[in-house]
């Protein structure tokens, strides 16, 4: 699995350096595959509630509230089904969707973590955001403009994968 998640993450990373932008189609069809394989390994809540938080987004605010409540529903299957670890990844998705839509980062990033955690369980988010508070510290140092999370994202995940048990 790693051997694939690293090429895609370098593809993502030179797009996001080059045009500052990630293709939808670059993020989108990973983070569905990547629902697919969970839901397929019995994590069918999990899966759902990916679903919920991608898809039905843009819903009328009146609906919100009871896909809110849906959320929930799925959020106390996944710990049944799972235990802390399930509902560990089921809030650390939730996070990731507040922060992209709090504007904290965009939406092919937030895309790119939801594929990771589901991949690599929410660990994998820890070294990635120490890369990139790494990496905001050097360019607030170097009093230059940021450089695009995706870099962050690459070589947290890399350390990740290099170094699983540290």
């Amino acid at each position: 699995m790693s051997l694939l998640v690293l090429p895609w993450l370098l593809v993502c990373a030179i797009s996001d350096l080059r045009t500052r932008t990630v293709p939808t189609w670059l993020t989108v069809v990973p983070l569905m595959g990547a629902t697919a394989w969970i839901a397929w390994q019995g994590d069918w809540p999990l899966a759902l509630l990916v679903l919920t938080l991608v898809a039905l987004d843009d819903l009328h605010w009146r609906a919100r509230g009871f896909l809110a409540g849906v959320q929930g529903l799925l959020l106390l299957f996944t710990w049944q089904l799972d235990g802390l670890a399930g509902l560990g990844a089921g809030l650390a998705l939730l996070a990731i969707w507040l922060c992209w839509k709090l504007g904290a980062f965009g939406g092919a990033d937030a895309q790119v973590l939801m594929t990771l955690t589901l991949l690599f369980q929410p660990a994998v988010l820890l070294p990635v955001a120490l890369a990139g508070g790494l990496q905001g510290l050097v360019q607030w140092l170097r009093k230059k403009s940021t450089l695009p999370a995706m870099l962050a994202i690459l070589a947290g995940t890399l350390f990740y994968l290099v170094f699983p048990k540290i």
